[in-house]
């Protein structure tokens, strides 16, 4: 999979050897927030009356539904960055890549699912997009069934257990107009109350288009461990698992040399590069 980033983001991400996580209650498009709370609680309502296996269930899940359907429920504690299937991409490079003047680097899918399944990365879900009813419902019903095998439904831990996680599932839901992005997201689910008392992820802000914007840093090397001294403080035994990095077409000579003079310092010395050749006006 692939992020398109300026090179001042992508000098950033290869300084700290993390990648940035926005908060999803600032994206550029707010009805995206909508859409997907939206559609959990629908494929959640669907479910608990048509699924022979879940309407057991079906109390919990509506009161469940009914506790996530409130604005602001999920979007506060949930956190991500986006990837895309494209490479080189007329459209991506305009909106993502700096106008051209940016990169596009791959990361190898095998080495992330690898990393987010740690017990250190606790909160950490990476996963394609579903852009169709069907993928969306399907997606839900595999985290209800997940659930139906481990509690009963008056166990009180199934609630928890659901208010807990169908809330990464929010970012996951787009329009079918969309489809053409081919999305990838790495999710944080973390609450914004548990960043600032935990020191496990620090909550950091910064600026885009005059606007402030929380994020936090998330750690994705393949071999990324605690330092035992003390459980905030990492060393990095590995290195984020950068498959290639692709240069956009109006990125200079000069830029060039210094990018890749920047990799071979920052551990990436071997990592393919290219130039896209698309024109970008």
């Amino acid at each position: 999979i692939y992020h398109y980033a300026s090179l001042s983001s992508f000098l950033s991400i290869l300084q700290t050897n993390r990648l940035w996580a926005t908060n999803y209650r600032f994206l550029n498009d707010s009805t995206e927030v909508t859409f997907g709370r939206q559609r959990l609680t629908e494929c959640l309502r669907q479910l608990g009356e048509e699924d022979e296996r879940l309407i057991p269930y079906k109390t919990l899940i509506n009161s469940v539904s009914a506790a996530l359907d409130s604005p602001g429920t999920e979007n506060g504690r949930l956190f991500f960055t986006s990837f895309t299937e494209l490479v080189d991409d007329l459209n991506c490079w305009r909106s993502y890549g700096d106008g051209g003047s940016g990169v596009c680097f791959g990361l190898r899918v095998s080495s992330l699912v690898k990393t987010y399944r740690k017990g250190d990365n606790y909160g950490v879900d990476l996963r394609a997009v579903r852009y169709s009813s069907s993928d969306q419902m399907d997606l839900v019903r595999s985290c209800l069934l997940h659930m139906s095998k481990h509690v009963g439904p008056d166990d009180q831990e199934a609630e928890v257990f659901l208010i807990a996680a169908l809330p990464s599932l929010v970012p996951a839901f787009k329009k079918p107009v969309f489809k053409s992005e081919g999305e990838w997201r790495l999710v944080v689910g973390n609450s914004i109350n548990e960043l600032i008392a935990s020191r496990r992820r620090e909550l950091k802000f910064r600026t885009r288009e005059k606007s402030i914007v929380p994020y936090v840093e998330v750690d994705v090397a393949p071999s990324a461990n605690l330092q035992p001294s003390h459980p905030a403080d990492r060393i990095q035994t590995d290195l984020l698992p950068i498959s290639e990095v692709m240069l956009g077409s109006k990125v200079t000579q000069r830029d060039e040399i210094a990018l890749k003079l920047a990799l071979e310092t920052f551990g990436h010395g071997k990592v393919a590069i290219s130039r896209s050749s698309l024109p970008i006006a």
